[in-house]
């Protein structure tokens, strides 16, 4: 349990660090991308996830975290920016508030109830917590799909006067 908690805490510290680097990327090339994005390596990640963390290797464990929270992060940096661009201005509070919160307690309350079951009849490498969390991130990468970009066009450079 300790090395696994050590694990976690230094893929977060290395997830941490590069938010700002990702929240640039995601001003840059839009949010959208960004999160279509983590959510496809976010689904390509988790079998081998489960694998390294079978293990029991702590320098394989921390590479598989750190995976997962490389995944994570494209999402994770960007989605407080994207989701109020989602909304006019009259809901745009209300409406990130309420979506962010209302997933964060389903998925939130759920996934670990989940995993936890799948993990206790999953044998040694429990297989179905990776192809639980396979299908979340595919389920994910289908909503974001569906969602507009919000990126803002560039403006045109106004031609100089004649006269």
């Amino acid at each position: 349990r300790g090395v696994m908690l050590t694990c976690i805490m230094a893929a977060v510290v290395v997830k941490g660090s590069l938010t700002p680097v990702v929240a640039i990327l995601g001003d840059r090339y839009g949010r959208r991308p960004l999160c279509l994005i983590g959510c496809a390596a976010s689904a390509l990640w988790m079998f081998p996830l489960v694998a390294l963390l079978a293990t029991g290797e702590p320098l394989l464990m921390f590479l598989g975290f750190l995976g997962a929270m490389l995944a994570f992060i494209s999402m994770f940096a960007v989605i407080a920016a994207y989701l109020p661009e989602l909304y006019e201005p009259r809901v745009r509070c209300t409406g990130a508030a309420v979506g962010y919160n209302l997933g964060g307690v389903v998925g939130g309350a759920l996934t670990p109830i989940v995993a936890t079951a799948l993990a206790e009849q999953g044998g040694r490498v429990p297989w179905g917590v990776g192809a639980y969390m396979t299908g979340l991130a595919l389920l994910s990468l289908g909503c974001f799909a569906l969602l507009p970009d919000t990126r803002p066009v560039p403006a045109v450079a106004a031609e100089p006067a004649t006269g």
